[in-house]
């Protein structure tokens, strides 16, 4: 599962593994997810101001 039941909440922990198992670097996911999920929390509030 990639996202809890919040879909503005990233499971970094489950991305980790996937992104390990594609051969993705871990360390540079761990950096950039937080951002990704912040980003995705901004357009849904942007889009549920509307």
């Amino acid at each position: 599962m990639l996202m809890h039941a919040d879909p503005a909440r990233f499971d970094i922990a489950g991305l980790l593994a996937h992104g390990r198992a594609l051969g993705f670097d871990e360390r540079a996911l761990a950096l950039l997810l937080p951002f990704a999920e912040a980003g995705l929390r901004e357009a849904l509030a942007e889009r549920n101001e509307a």
